[in-house]
Protein backbone atom coordinates (compact mmCIF):
# COMPACT_ATOMS: atom_id res chain seq x y z
CA UNK A 1 0.00 0.00 0.00
CA UNK A 2 1.30 3.27 -0.86
CA UNK A 3 1.35 6.21 1.35
CA UNK A 4 -1.09 8.32 -0.53
CA UNK A 5 -3.49 5.18 0.62
CA UNK A 6 -2.86 4.99 4.10
CA UNK A 7 -5.21 7.15 6.38
CA UNK A 8 -2.71 9.96 8.40
CA UNK A 9 -3.70 8.74 11.21
CA UNK A 10 -2.05 5.44 10.37
CA UNK A 11 1.18 4.85 10.91
CA UNK A 12 2.91 3.70 7.53
CA UNK A 13 5.16 1.32 9.19
CA UNK A 14 3.31 -0.87 11.15
CA UNK A 15 -0.53 0.51 10.42
CA UNK A 16 -1.22 1.12 14.10
CA UNK A 17 -3.12 4.43 14.54
CA UNK A 18 -1.37 7.55 16.00
CA UNK A 19 -2.71 8.35 19.65
CA UNK A 20 -3.34 11.88 20.91
CA UNK A 21 -4.04 13.69 23.73
CA UNK A 22 -5.63 17.21 23.41
CA UNK A 23 -6.38 20.05 25.74
CA UNK A 24 -8.65 22.78 24.59
CA UNK A 25 -11.07 24.45 27.23
CA UNK A 26 -13.26 25.59 24.45
CA UNK A 27 -16.07 22.41 23.84
CA UNK A 28 -16.93 23.20 20.32
CA UNK A 29 -13.05 23.43 19.50
CA UNK A 30 -12.62 20.29 20.78
CA UNK A 31 -15.24 18.52 19.46
CA UNK A 32 -14.67 19.60 15.89
CA UNK A 33 -10.73 18.72 16.28
CA UNK A 34 -11.37 15.09 17.66
CA UNK A 35 -14.01 14.96 14.69
CA UNK A 36 -11.33 15.63 11.99
CA UNK A 37 -8.66 13.57 13.65
CA UNK A 38 -10.51 10.63 14.19
CA UNK A 39 -11.91 11.23 10.40
CA UNK A 40 -8.57 10.17 9.50
CA UNK A 41 -8.28 7.25 12.06
CA UNK A 42 -6.21 8.72 14.81
CA UNK A 43 -6.49 7.35 18.43
CA UNK A 44 -8.02 10.04 20.92
CA UNK A 45 -6.75 8.62 24.07
CA UNK A 46 -7.26 11.54 26.21
CA UNK A 47 -8.83 14.88 25.92
CA UNK A 48 -8.81 17.57 29.05
CA UNK A 49 -10.36 21.31 29.35
CA UNK A 50 -6.78 22.49 31.11
CA UNK A 51 -3.24 21.66 31.00
CA UNK A 52 -3.25 20.64 34.13
CA UNK A 53 -5.30 17.67 33.78
CA UNK A 54 -3.74 16.34 30.60
CA UNK A 55 -0.19 16.44 32.04
CA UNK A 56 -1.12 14.54 35.20
CA UNK A 57 -2.91 12.26 32.90
CA UNK A 58 -0.24 12.06 30.68
CA UNK A 59 2.26 11.56 34.00
CA UNK A 60 -0.11 8.52 35.55
CA UNK A 61 -0.69 6.78 32.71
CA UNK A 62 0.78 3.77 30.70
CA UNK A 63 -0.41 4.38 27.47
CA UNK A 64 1.24 7.33 26.19
CA UNK A 65 0.51 9.63 23.05
CA UNK A 66 2.29 10.30 19.80
CA UNK A 67 1.44 13.93 19.71
CA UNK A 68 -0.34 16.53 21.70
CA UNK A 69 -2.97 19.20 20.71
CA UNK A 70 -2.60 22.20 23.03
CA UNK A 71 -4.56 25.30 23.20
CA UNK A 72 -2.57 28.62 24.48
CA UNK A 73 -5.17 30.14 26.03
CA UNK A 74 -6.34 27.69 29.33
CA UNK A 75 -7.65 28.39 32.82
CA UNK A 76 -4.68 27.50 35.60
CA UNK A 77 -2.56 26.68 33.47
CA UNK A 78 -1.17 28.21 30.11
CA UNK A 79 -0.24 26.16 26.75
CA UNK A 80 3.15 27.48 27.12
CA UNK A 81 3.82 26.01 30.40
CA UNK A 82 1.81 22.84 29.50
CA UNK A 83 4.69 22.28 26.54
CA UNK A 84 7.66 23.51 28.69
CA UNK A 85 6.57 20.67 30.83
CA UNK A 86 6.09 17.80 27.80
CA UNK A 87 9.57 19.41 26.42
CA UNK A 88 11.32 18.66 29.86
CA UNK A 89 10.03 14.84 30.31
CA UNK A 90 9.03 13.45 27.11
CA UNK A 91 11.00 14.87 24.04
CA UNK A 92 10.08 13.04 21.10
CA UNK A 93 6.87 13.95 21.73
CA UNK A 94 4.92 15.92 19.16
CA UNK A 95 3.16 18.83 20.02
CA UNK A 96 0.88 20.61 17.46
CA UNK A 97 -0.35 23.79 19.00
CA UNK A 98 -3.64 25.32 17.85
CA UNK A 99 -4.55 28.77 18.96
CA UNK A 100 -6.43 32.15 17.98
CA UNK A 101 -2.92 34.01 19.62
CA UNK A 102 -1.11 36.43 17.47
CA UNK A 103 0.82 37.95 20.41
CA UNK A 104 4.95 37.95 19.36
CA UNK A 105 6.19 36.78 22.67
CA UNK A 106 4.50 34.07 22.90
CA UNK A 107 4.89 32.88 19.44
CA UNK A 108 8.39 33.46 19.94
CA UNK A 109 7.75 30.93 23.09
CA UNK A 110 6.48 28.46 20.83
CA UNK A 111 9.62 28.78 18.85
CA UNK A 112 12.29 28.10 21.48
CA UNK A 113 10.35 25.34 22.46
CA UNK A 114 10.74 23.80 18.98
CA UNK A 115 6.62 22.73 18.49
CA UNK A 116 5.98 20.50 15.19
CA UNK A 117 3.07 22.91 13.91
CA UNK A 118 0.88 25.82 14.41
CA UNK A 119 -2.68 25.79 13.53
CA UNK A 120 -4.47 29.36 13.41
CA UNK A 121 -7.88 29.12 14.45
CA UNK A 122 -10.48 29.32 13.00
CA UNK A 123 -9.41 26.88 11.26
CA UNK A 124 -11.44 23.37 8.71
CA UNK A 125 -10.42 20.24 8.51
CA UNK A 126 -8.01 20.69 5.37
CA UNK A 127 -5.77 23.10 7.38
CA UNK A 128 -5.55 20.31 10.25
CA UNK A 129 -4.94 17.24 8.61
CA UNK A 130 -2.56 19.51 6.35
CA UNK A 131 -0.58 20.68 9.74
CA UNK A 132 -0.91 17.15 11.40
CA UNK A 133 0.91 16.16 8.23
CA UNK A 134 3.09 18.56 8.09
CA UNK A 135 4.25 17.72 11.99
CA UNK A 136 4.67 13.24 11.46
CA UNK A 137 6.38 14.46 8.32
CA UNK A 138 4.04 13.02 5.59
CA UNK A 139 4.35 14.28 2.19
CA UNK A 140 1.29 12.38 0.79
CA UNK A 141 0.02 13.15 -2.57
CA UNK A 142 -3.65 13.43 -1.00
CA UNK A 143 -2.98 15.32 1.81
CA UNK A 144 -0.76 17.95 0.16
CA UNK A 145 -1.61 18.95 -3.22
CA UNK A 146 -0.06 22.08 -4.24
CA UNK A 147 1.94 21.92 -7.71
CA UNK A 148 2.33 25.41 -7.20
CA UNK A 149 -1.39 25.61 -7.77
CA UNK A 150 -3.48 25.15 -4.64
CA UNK A 151 -3.43 26.56 -1.62
CA UNK A 152 -5.24 26.06 1.69
CA UNK A 153 -7.26 29.10 2.84
CA UNK A 154 -9.42 30.40 5.94
CA UNK A 155 -10.61 33.53 6.82
CA UNK A 156 -7.21 34.78 8.32
CA UNK A 157 -5.75 34.28 5.23
CA UNK A 158 -7.98 36.06 3.26
CA UNK A 159 -8.73 40.34 2.68
CA UNK A 160 -12.23 40.83 4.01
CA UNK A 161 -12.70 44.56 4.18
CA UNK A 162 -14.61 45.87 6.85
CA UNK A 163 -18.32 46.52 6.61
CA UNK A 164 -18.65 50.35 7.17
CA UNK A 165 -19.89 51.39 10.41
CA UNK A 166 -23.03 53.24 8.33
CA UNK A 167 -23.94 50.37 6.95
CA UNK A 168 -23.88 48.00 9.68
CA UNK A 169 -26.41 50.52 11.17
CA UNK A 170 -28.86 50.40 8.02
CA UNK A 171 -28.52 46.43 7.77
CA UNK A 172 -30.36 46.81 11.84
CA UNK A 173 -32.87 49.55 10.09
CA UNK A 174 -36.32 48.62 10.17
CA UNK A 175 -37.38 49.98 6.93
CA UNK A 176 -41.01 48.90 7.12
CA UNK A 177 -41.74 50.44 10.61
CA UNK A 178 -42.73 53.82 10.47
CA UNK A 179 -41.46 54.64 13.77
CA UNK A 180 -38.38 56.91 13.62
CA UNK A 181 -38.95 57.01 9.79
CA UNK A 182 -36.81 59.29 7.68
CA UNK A 183 -35.29 60.91 10.20
CA UNK A 184 -33.58 58.62 11.75
CA UNK A 185 -31.99 56.83 8.77
CA UNK A 186 -31.30 60.46 8.00
CA UNK A 187 -29.19 60.57 11.35
CA UNK A 188 -27.46 57.49 10.32
CA UNK A 189 -26.59 58.07 6.83
CA UNK A 190 -25.73 62.10 7.32
CA UNK A 191 -22.15 61.26 8.87
CA UNK A 192 -21.01 59.66 5.86
CA UNK A 193 -20.90 62.49 2.98
CA UNK A 194 -19.75 59.66 0.12
CA UNK A 195 -23.15 57.98 0.34
CA UNK A 196 -24.94 61.40 1.48
CA UNK A 197 -23.49 62.59 -2.33
CA UNK A 198 -24.33 59.57 -4.11
CA UNK A 199 -28.06 59.35 -2.59
CA UNK A 200 -28.49 63.22 -3.46
CA UNK A 201 -27.18 62.47 -7.11
CA UNK A 202 -29.89 59.69 -7.76
CA UNK A 203 -32.94 61.64 -6.72
CA UNK A 204 -31.79 64.48 -8.67
CA UNK A 205 -31.33 62.28 -12.03
CA UNK A 206 -33.73 62.04 -15.11
CA UNK A 207 -34.37 58.57 -13.66
CA UNK A 208 -36.22 59.81 -10.62
CA UNK A 209 -38.02 62.46 -13.18
CA UNK A 210 -36.01 65.55 -10.98
CA UNK A 211 -33.37 67.91 -11.77
CA UNK A 212 -31.71 69.23 -9.32
CA UNK A 213 -34.85 70.39 -7.40
CA UNK A 214 -33.98 67.87 -4.14
CA UNK A 215 -31.74 70.00 -1.91
CA UNK A 216 -31.03 67.75 1.51
CA UNK A 217 -30.81 64.25 2.36
CA UNK A 218 -34.36 64.39 4.54
CA UNK A 219 -36.19 64.94 0.65
CA UNK A 220 -34.46 62.66 -0.86
CA UNK A 221 -35.12 59.81 1.34
CA UNK A 222 -38.73 60.97 1.26
CA UNK A 223 -38.86 61.12 -2.93
CA UNK A 224 -36.72 57.63 -3.03
CA UNK A 225 -38.02 55.62 -0.28
CA UNK A 226 -36.60 54.04 2.77
CA UNK A 227 -35.90 51.03 1.41
CA UNK A 228 -34.22 52.36 -1.48
CA UNK A 229 -31.70 54.41 0.59
CA UNK A 230 -31.43 51.52 2.64
CA UNK A 231 -30.42 49.16 -0.54
CA UNK A 232 -28.15 52.54 -2.09
CA UNK A 233 -26.19 52.15 1.63
CA UNK A 234 -25.23 48.88 0.64
CA UNK A 235 -24.73 49.31 -2.90
CA UNK A 236 -21.90 51.76 -2.54
CA UNK A 237 -20.57 49.51 0.17
CA UNK A 238 -19.87 47.19 -2.21
CA UNK A 239 -19.11 49.72 -4.27
CA UNK A 240 -15.84 50.52 -2.35
CA UNK A 241 -15.33 46.77 -1.67
CA UNK A 242 -14.28 46.48 -5.18
CA UNK A 243 -13.02 49.78 -6.11
CA UNK A 244 -8.99 48.66 -6.42
CA UNK A 245 -9.87 45.53 -8.93
CA UNK A 246 -9.18 46.51 -12.42
CA UNK A 247 -9.44 45.14 -15.58
CA UNK A 248 -12.63 43.70 -17.53
CA UNK A 249 -13.06 40.67 -16.26
CA UNK A 250 -13.38 41.84 -12.46
CA UNK A 251 -15.37 45.16 -13.88
CA UNK A 252 -17.87 42.99 -15.54
CA UNK A 253 -18.23 39.87 -12.95
CA UNK A 254 -17.67 42.29 -9.34
CA UNK A 255 -19.05 45.69 -10.44
CA UNK A 256 -21.81 45.28 -13.26
CA UNK A 257 -23.20 41.94 -12.77
CA UNK A 258 -23.96 42.51 -9.30
CA UNK A 259 -25.44 45.46 -9.69
CA UNK A 260 -27.29 44.37 -12.96
CA UNK A 261 -28.29 41.08 -10.83
CA UNK A 262 -29.78 43.51 -8.05
CA UNK A 263 -32.01 45.60 -10.57
CA UNK A 264 -33.03 42.27 -12.46
CA UNK A 265 -34.17 40.83 -9.03
CA UNK A 266 -36.16 43.99 -8.04
CA UNK A 267 -37.81 44.49 -11.51
CA UNK A 268 -38.98 40.35 -12.12
CA UNK A 269 -40.51 40.27 -8.80
CA UNK A 270 -43.31 41.71 -10.38
CA UNK A 271 -44.54 39.67 -12.89
CA UNK A 272 -43.29 36.03 -11.03
CA UNK A 273 -45.96 37.33 -8.74
CA UNK A 274 -43.75 38.24 -5.74
CA UNK A 275 -43.73 41.68 -5.53
CA UNK A 276 -43.18 41.91 -2.10
CA UNK A 277 -39.93 40.87 -2.41
CA UNK A 278 -38.73 43.40 -4.53
CA UNK A 279 -36.35 45.10 -2.08
CA UNK A 280 -35.40 41.90 -0.44
CA UNK A 281 -34.24 40.62 -3.49
CA UNK A 282 -32.51 43.73 -4.61
CA UNK A 283 -30.15 43.50 -1.67
CA UNK A 284 -29.72 39.59 -1.43
CA UNK A 285 -28.61 39.79 -5.73
CA UNK A 286 -26.80 42.93 -4.83
CA UNK A 287 -24.84 41.32 -2.30
CA UNK A 288 -24.85 37.02 -2.85
CA UNK A 289 -21.69 36.99 -4.64
CA UNK A 290 -19.21 38.97 -1.74
CA UNK A 291 -17.09 36.00 -1.63
CA UNK A 292 -15.92 36.30 -4.99
CA UNK A 293 -14.84 39.64 -4.24
CA UNK A 294 -13.12 38.58 -1.24
CA UNK A 295 -11.14 35.83 -3.11
CA UNK A 296 -10.01 38.77 -6.21
CA UNK A 297 -8.78 40.50 -3.04
CA UNK A 298 -6.65 38.00 -1.75
CA UNK A 299 -5.27 36.28 -5.39
CA UNK A 300 -5.91 39.15 -8.01
CA UNK A 301 -3.86 37.62 -10.48
CA UNK A 302 -4.68 34.04 -9.91
CA UNK A 303 -8.52 34.64 -9.36
CA UNK A 304 -8.76 36.53 -12.79
CA UNK A 305 -7.53 34.02 -14.62
CA UNK A 306 -9.91 31.47 -12.57
CA UNK A 307 -13.07 33.36 -13.77
CA UNK A 308 -12.04 33.59 -17.14
CA UNK A 309 -11.04 29.66 -17.32
CA UNK A 310 -14.70 29.16 -16.00
CA UNK A 311 -16.68 31.37 -18.48
CA UNK A 312 -14.48 30.92 -21.77
CA UNK A 313 -14.81 26.62 -20.99
CA UNK A 314 -18.01 26.98 -19.71
CA UNK A 315 -16.79 25.69 -16.43
CA UNK A 316 -18.18 25.52 -12.77
CA UNK A 317 -16.65 28.20 -10.89
CA UNK A 318 -16.78 26.78 -7.14
CA UNK A 319 -15.39 23.53 -8.18
CA UNK A 320 -12.01 25.67 -9.88
CA UNK A 321 -12.26 26.89 -6.25
CA UNK A 322 -12.13 24.14 -4.57
CA UNK A 323 -9.78 22.49 -6.63
CA UNK A 324 -7.36 25.64 -5.85
CA UNK A 325 -8.27 26.53 -2.54
CA UNK A 326 -10.21 23.45 -1.02
CA UNK A 327 -13.20 26.60 -0.79
CA UNK A 328 -15.29 28.26 -2.28
CA UNK A 329 -16.94 31.35 -3.02
CA UNK A 330 -20.14 30.72 -1.36
CA UNK A 331 -18.55 29.06 1.81
CA UNK A 332 -16.41 32.45 2.23
CA UNK A 333 -19.53 34.24 1.26
CA UNK A 334 -21.29 32.47 4.34
CA UNK A 335 -18.57 32.96 7.08
CA UNK A 336 -18.28 36.56 5.96
CA UNK A 337 -21.54 37.38 6.29
CA UNK A 338 -21.74 35.86 10.10
CA UNK A 339 -18.74 37.48 10.97
CA UNK A 340 -20.98 40.88 9.82
CA UNK A 341 -23.50 39.86 11.72
CA UNK A 342 -25.68 40.32 8.48
CA UNK A 343 -29.51 39.30 8.70
CA UNK A 344 -30.40 35.73 8.99
CA UNK A 345 -32.18 35.87 5.77
CA UNK A 346 -28.82 37.46 3.66
CA UNK A 347 -26.70 34.65 5.59
CA UNK A 348 -29.36 32.35 3.70
CA UNK A 349 -29.19 33.14 0.60
CA UNK A 350 -25.53 33.16 0.95
CA UNK A 351 -25.33 29.44 1.77
CA UNK A 352 -27.85 28.07 -0.33
CA UNK A 353 -27.14 30.03 -3.87
CA UNK A 354 -25.66 26.99 -5.58
CA UNK A 355 -28.91 25.00 -4.86
CA UNK A 356 -29.45 21.94 -7.57
CA UNK A 357 -32.36 21.40 -9.89
CA UNK A 358 -34.00 18.74 -7.58
CA UNK A 359 -34.11 21.15 -4.87
CA UNK A 360 -35.60 24.19 -6.89
CA UNK A 361 -38.99 23.63 -5.30
CA UNK A 362 -37.70 23.04 -1.94
CA UNK A 363 -36.00 26.35 -1.62
CA UNK A 364 -37.22 29.82 -0.31
CA UNK A 365 -38.52 32.27 -2.98
CA UNK A 366 -35.18 34.50 -2.23
CA UNK A 367 -33.04 32.03 -3.00
CA UNK A 368 -35.16 31.26 -6.24
CA UNK A 369 -35.62 35.17 -7.74
CA UNK A 370 -31.69 36.08 -6.83
CA UNK A 371 -30.77 32.77 -8.57
CA UNK A 372 -32.71 33.27 -11.52
CA UNK A 373 -31.87 37.18 -11.52
CA UNK A 374 -28.50 36.47 -11.46
CA UNK A 375 -28.24 33.95 -14.07
CA UNK A 376 -30.25 36.41 -16.81
CA UNK A 377 -27.52 39.26 -15.82
CA UNK A 378 -25.24 36.49 -16.55
CA UNK A 379 -26.86 35.81 -20.11
CA UNK A 380 -27.40 40.28 -20.80
CA UNK A 381 -23.71 40.66 -20.39
CA UNK A 382 -22.72 37.78 -22.91
CA UNK A 383 -21.93 34.60 -21.09
CA UNK A 384 -23.43 31.18 -21.59
CA UNK A 385 -24.83 29.36 -18.91
CA UNK A 386 -23.79 25.53 -18.49
CA UNK A 387 -26.12 23.16 -19.45
CA UNK A 388 -27.28 22.14 -15.38
CA UNK A 389 -27.72 25.86 -14.96
CA UNK A 390 -29.99 26.06 -18.58
CA UNK A 391 -31.98 23.18 -16.46
CA UNK A 392 -32.05 25.37 -13.29
CA UNK A 393 -33.42 28.48 -14.74
CA UNK A 394 -35.82 26.56 -16.59
CA UNK A 395 -37.21 24.75 -13.54
CA UNK A 396 -37.43 28.22 -11.53
CA UNK A 397 -39.50 29.63 -14.21
CA UNK A 398 -41.73 26.80 -14.10
CA UNK A 399 -41.74 27.10 -10.38
CA UNK A 400 -43.67 30.27 -10.94
CA UNK A 401 -45.75 29.61 -13.95
CA UNK A 402 -44.05 32.13 -15.84
CA UNK A 403 -44.51 32.91 -19.69
CA UNK A 404 -41.87 32.59 -22.25
CA UNK A 405 -43.08 36.73 -22.53
CA UNK A 406 -41.58 37.08 -18.71
CA UNK A 407 -38.12 35.82 -20.01
CA UNK A 408 -38.09 37.69 -23.14
CA UNK A 409 -38.97 40.53 -21.45
CA UNK A 410 -35.22 40.02 -19.51
CA UNK A 411 -32.69 39.54 -22.44
CA UNK A 412 -30.55 42.12 -24.37
CA UNK A 413 -33.17 44.84 -24.94
CA UNK A 414 -33.61 44.83 -20.84
CA UNK A 415 -29.98 45.47 -20.60
CA UNK A 416 -29.53 47.93 -23.08
CA UNK A 417 -32.35 49.83 -21.42
CA UNK A 418 -31.53 49.45 -17.53
CA UNK A 419 -27.73 50.29 -18.13
CA UNK A 420 -28.28 53.56 -17.98
CA UNK A 421 -29.86 53.02 -14.72
CA UNK A 422 -27.71 55.87 -12.56
CA UNK A 423 -27.25 53.12 -9.82
CA UNK A 424 -24.48 52.20 -12.80
CA UNK A 425 -23.39 55.89 -12.42
CA UNK A 426 -22.20 54.67 -8.74
CA UNK A 427 -19.42 52.40 -10.41
CA UNK A 428 -17.52 55.38 -12.13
Amino acid sequence: MSDEHIPLGLNPENFKPYKVMIAEDSAVDRNLLRRYLQSERFEILYESTNGEDLLFYLKESLNKPDIICVDIVMPAMSGVEVIQEIRNSYTDMKVAVISASTDKNIIQSLIQLKIDTFVKKPYNRVQVIQKIAQALGRKDDSLSKDNGSQANINLANLVIPPLPAVAIKVTTFDASNPTGGSEELEKIISPDKSITTDIMKIANSAFYGRSGKVHSLKDAITLLGMKTVKNLVLLQSNKQFSKSLKGEVYQKHLQELPILSALVAYDITTPLGMKSFKDDVFLASLLRKIGMTILALSYSDKYNQMIQTATVESKDLSSLEREAFHIDHVEIGSKVFKLWNMPKGLQDVISHQNFSYEEVTKVSHLDRITRLAGFLAYQMLGYELRDEEKEIEKGIFHAYNATEKVKESFQKDYYEMIKDHPFFEMLA
